[in-house]
């Protein structure tokens, strides 16, 4: 039998532990953790991008607008993935929430021209849907 001939028995992993990886190409499996760690960079790069370009577009619509001062970005999430992002908006400011309710409805009808303010400030093929939600009212310590 010649030295470059595989045998064609499984030997067993060095270790008492099994992983559902074992026994495949390294180069495989690299390529496919490699994958989802380069996607979620991706994600995340582009929720930074988004929330860099809607912080802008909103600055300069709280210069002309009554309603929209003190709307603050606080956060761009993929819901579920990066064709739609959740965008999570606080407002500054003692407001009533019947007024922080009407500045949410005048955003989500302002939205398209949002998502197209997006757009012009990323690299994509296609501009992500924006859903706009409101941050969480802070809890009021009793101390």
């Amino acid at each position: 039998m010649s030295k470059n001939k595989r045998t064609s028995g499984r030997a067993e992993p060095p270790c008492d532990l099994h992983d559902p990886d074992d026994g495949l190409d390294s180069r495989e499996r690299s390529k496919r953790h490699g994958g989802e760690r380069r996607d979620h960079r991706k994600t995340g790069q582009l929720c930074r991008q988004v929330f860099r370009a809607l912080s802008l577009a909103l600055s300069e619509l709280e210069s002309g607008s009554s309603w929209a001062w003190g709307l603050t970005v606080d956060a761009v999430d993929p819901a579920p993935n990066a064709a739609r992002l959740r965008v999570t908006i606080s407002f500054g400011g003692t407001r009533a929430l019947d007024e922080a309710l009407e500045a949410l409805c005048r955003l989500q009808r302002l939205s398209g021209r949002l998502r197209a303010e997006v757009a012009a400030s990323i690299t994509r093929k296609k501009a992500p849907e924006l859903i706009f939600e409101l941050a969480a009212p802070e809890e009021v310590s009793h101390g």
